[in-house]
């Protein structure tokens, strides 16, 4: 309560302690001793939360508001130029020496003249102050740590403007007469979380206790109230957040403290709610939306309290049509008023039509500040990608070199902006760091060396403005808990507006950029793009190895996703990651005791010495994991079923021990139609499954398996030109004659397909083998007419890193990109098998130098062998047939025959 004084406060620190102490009423340590003077021009004591002052003005306690307003400071001489918090008003005598009213000077019949006690000391200030910064300008730069004549210098969120609405009241007696459970809805920036904060303090009176995340609530060790501030996740079932909140509630009803929880939440949600609180919306459940409560009184007084802060010299009732005859649907009214009374720009529009499109407005800011101020643009993409602030003690310096590093591939003038920025940065000069802020969405936090956005739409749409322009960049430098919820793919939603025809804040991309976002966000990783579909012949063996089956046998033809569906056998089995052996020379038996793949590890021409070393390895291995408890098994992938070969490594004949499932035989109609049909949603979202549905019904398929065959016609649009029955029955021949056109049509793609190829599947730019992309270049088709411009050579590309022209490389049909990490990699060994041929009918000696033996084996064939190769629906082999010159070089290249006995 304010106590009224009979003597003015004092206008010494010393003075203002004794007055402290003597002052017995602050028992809240959230509270701090104020003397200061009401909007009656009375004295008064009280304990309060201080706010910042603005320069210019002083503090000015509201008895009928009950909280202290900035009020402008009317004086001609001695009004304070800096932001000082309300306690310490006593350092300003003008905000303290207005002339008190007689019915309170009972013991002082004269009031104090104000001008005797300010007029001296005010000259002595003066010309302290003057002496003070000739002295320093001479002697020392500017402090990092100054604080005057900033724009806005701002603590936390608790002294931005805030405004008890009707809804706060409500809420407020909702909670003070023991409710239990609150729910704040309302629209992205309509105050939720700064109301629940406010509310915390006005009924606890202490600092609020916030959770962010339901899993790490410890109901057994929470006896106080609480806000959760986040959406109820999908991931934990309704039944497992009751638990918790019905533990909670036994906790709490122990004590006498006032507990309770408020939720925030952007829609009502009331039945979602009513599912996880223990207590009917009657009985102690109440859901207020902040939008809706919006009195006339309540918009007009928001807006104010905002502009009179910034604009205390201009006419409100100028702008006050913005609460009066605004409607917002976009964006909450409280961060409308902040944007619009922050920015300049934002004035020169009518407050209606900014109220109607404040997220389209903002954007347009964004991007012309992105076009025209590279340093403030990217130093708010600094802040957004940093926990939405910059400490210019401390700054994120990794992330400050990869961006200057080239990372970030501006045009020449923005890459030397961020130059600049990290000059000036770890100079420390602080002219030249406020330089860089945006003050119309940038907040000073005092007594620190921090600067901060002043709200998260400033952070959602700069990343927008930025990912439109960089996309890679914004994947690579982001966290995916920064990128979750707001891209979208163009087509799986409509160009999504409000009735007021403002934007959404989205950024909407194509296809392609939403397989890296799925990467990033760890939806798929770089060997999981490709859909999987359960089959028949997976449950089959689900249920075989669950049930205590040793050794499987996966067989199909290649690309019938065999390797995939062990994979997804061994984590469905175990819950564990699998382990795979490719190389039964390093496998060591009296060390593994687990579950295991054996990837087509097992040759078909194994001598007796070889079965029997093999043999006594799996029965070692079987010894071992028969005393652990643990579910173990191997998985043998194999073209051919070869039942009889391993059942002799396995030393059994029983089918209770050894079971053989052929991926090609077991599939139904309904897995044909639907592995096509995950493969064609991904791939083409916008397009009918109809038109080629019948790629599933009615063709054979005998030279590739079905999903690799679903995966190339789905990936590629050269194949949709085809008719789904014909490309079945020719698959390889199709990749081939497409190959064929890269090479000559789109040299520098091609030659990148042959680098992965020759370098396990992958390139990472990061790292790439210089030698081996110098020796390609020598490669390229002599073609005049390219189809794509080269805009380098591959290692000049390469080298600089340029994102852009690195994907200019990537022939997307067949390669993905490696999430979180700087790889790029082929989507089947198909690809590079294909390649490799193609690569070998035109530089064949390229070929046997640039390949390792292993790369070569078992696909290069001596024509006069055999004939062209091809199965009875007409495909061609993936093998390539060479002459018998080069059959000799081939077979040196392999060590099958040196150069001396040739």
């Amino acid at each position: 309560m304010f106590e009224l004084r009979t003597t003015p406060c004092a206008f010494t620190k010393s003075g203002w302690e004794k007055d402290r102490s003597a002052f017995k009423n602050c028992t809240n340590v959230d509270n701090v001793y104020h003397c200061i003077q009401d909007e009656k021009n009375r004295s008064g004591e009280i304990c309060i939360l201080p706010v910042w002052v603005q320069p210019y003005n002083c503090p000015e306690y509201n008895t009928r508001a009950r909280r202290i307003d900035n009020v402008p400071c009317n004086v001609a001489i001695g009004c304070p130029n800096v932001t000082f918090l309300s306690n310490e008003v006593y350092q300003y005598p003008v905000c303290l020496n207005k002339t008190h009213r007689k019915e309170f000077s009972d013991n002082v019949k004269h009031p104090v003249p104000w001008f005797w006690i300010v007029g001296p000391a005010l000259i002595v200030i003066a010309l302290t102050t003057i002496l003070f910064f000739w002295i320093r300008k001479r002697r020392c730069p500017k402090r990092l740590d100054d604080e005057t004549n900033i724009p806005l210098l701002r603590g936390e969120d608790e002294n931005e403007p805030f405004h008890k609405t009707a809804a706060f009241h409500e809420a407020k007696e909702y909670l003070e007469e023991g409710g239990k459970f609150l729910v704040l809805s309302g629209i992205w920036g309509s105050g939720k979380t700064k109301t629940a904060k406010e509310l915390y303090r006005s009924v606890t009176g202490k600092s609020p206790t916030i959770i962010t995340d339901l899993e790490l609530l410890d109901c057994q060790e929470q006896n106080q109230a609480l806000i959760y501030d986040g959406e109820i996740p999908g991931k934990l079932s309704a039944e497992r957040i009751s638990i918790k909140i019905k533990t909670w509630l036994e906790n709490v009803s122990i004590g006498g403290t006032k507990t309770f929880i408020i939720f925030i939440s952007t829609c009502d949600q009331k039945i979602a709610f009513s599912k996880i609180i223990p207590v009917t919306l009657d009985a102690g459940f109440r859901v207020i939306n902040l939008n809706e409560r919006l009195t006339k009184g309540d918009r007009s007084s928001i807006l104010y309290i905002h502009f009179s802060m910034l604009h205390k010299n201009r006419n409100f009732s100028k702008i006050e049509d913005l609460a009066t005859k605004g409607k917002h649907e976009s964006l909450g009214y409280p961060e409308i008023c902040a944007l619009f009374c922050r920015c300049d720009d934002f004035q020169k529009m009518k407050g209606t039509k900014f109220c109607k499109i404040p997220l389209r407005s903002l954007k347009l800011y964004l991007e012309d500040m992105y076009h025209n101020k590279q340093n403030k643009f990217l130093m708010l993409v600094y802040m957004s990608l940093n926990e939405m602030e910059l400490d210019v003690k401390i700054p994120n310096e990794r992330f400050l070199n990869e961006l200057e590093a080239g990372k970030c591939h501006y045009h020449t003038q923005a890459k030397s902006s961020f130059s600049k920025i990290m000059k000036i940065v770890r100079s420390g000069k602080v002219e030249d760091i406020h330089s860089l802020m945006s003050w119309e969405f940038v907040d000073k936090v005092p007594k620190t060396s921090k600067y901060r956005l002043q709200h998260d739409v400033i952070k959602r749409m700069t990343l927008i403005v930025f990912g439109t322009f960089h996309f890679d960049q914004l994947l690579e430098l982001s966290k995916p808990e920064d990128l979750e919820g707001w891209i979208k793919e163009k087509g799986t939603v409509n160009t999504i507006k409000s009735s007021s025809d403002d934007i959404v804040p989205s950024l909407f991309i194509d296809k392609e950029m939403n397989l890296q976002y799925e990467q990033k966000m760890g939806q798929k990783t770089a060997e999981d793009n490709e859909p999987f579909h359960k089959t028949e012949a997976f449950h089959e063996a689900i249920q075989y190895l669950k049930g205590g089956g040793k050794f499987l046998v996966l067989s199909g033809l290649w690309g019938s996703g065999k390797t995939k569906t062990a994979k997804e056998l061994y984590t469905s089995v175990t819950g564990k990651p699998p382990i795979i052996i490719t190389d039964l020379e390093k496998f060591n038996s009296e060390k593994q005791n687990q579950a295991l793949i054996f990837d087509e590890a097992i040759s078909e021409d194994l001598s007796d010495g070889e079965m029997r070393r093999l043999q006594e390895k799996i029965k070692t291995w079987l010894e071992k994991v028969s005393t652990g408890e643990t579910k173990t098994f191997i998985i043998f992938t194999s073209v051919k079923d070869r039942k009889s070969t391993f059942a002799d490594i396995t030393s059994t004949a029983s089918s209770a021990d050894l079971k053989v499932i052929n991926l090609n035989d077991r599939l139904t109609k309904d897995d044909r139609i639907q592995i096509l049909n995950s493969h064609f949603t991904i791939s083409c979202p916008k397009e009918d499954l109809s038109k080629i549905e019948d790629l599933a019904t009615k063709v054979q398929y005998e030279s590739l398996g079905y999903p690799e065959i679903c995966a190339l016609f789905c990936r590629c649009e050269n194949f949709h030109k085809m008719k789904g029955v014909e490309f079945c029955k020719t698959p390889l021949r199709s990749l081939k004659m497409y190959l064929e056109e890269t090479y000559h049509a789109k040299a520098n793609k091609f030659l990148m397909l042959v680098y992965m190829s020759l370098s396990q599947m992958e390139i990472d730019v990061k790292n790439p083998n210089e030698m081996l992309l110098n020796k390609l270049e020598t490669c390229k088709s002599n073609n005049p007419e390219q189809a794509d411009p080269l805009v380098g050579t591959l290692t000049e590309i390469v080298r600089l890193g340029k994102v852009e022209d690195i994907q200019s490389l990537m022939s997307w049909e067949f390669v993905d990109k490696v999430p979180q990490t700087s790889k790029y990699r082929l989507q089947h060994d198909v690809i590079k098998r294909m390649t490799l041929i193609v690569f070998g009918t035109f530089h064949f000696d390229k070929l046997l130098k640039l390949s390792k033996p292993e790369d070569l084996e078992g696909w290069i064939k001596e024509k006069s062998l055999g004939t062209k190769l091809k199965n009875v629906v007409g495909d061609i082999m993936p093998s390539l047939l060479i002459d018998g010159k080069k059959w000799l070089q081939h077979k040196q290249k392999m060590g099958l025959q040196t150069a001396g006995k040739s």
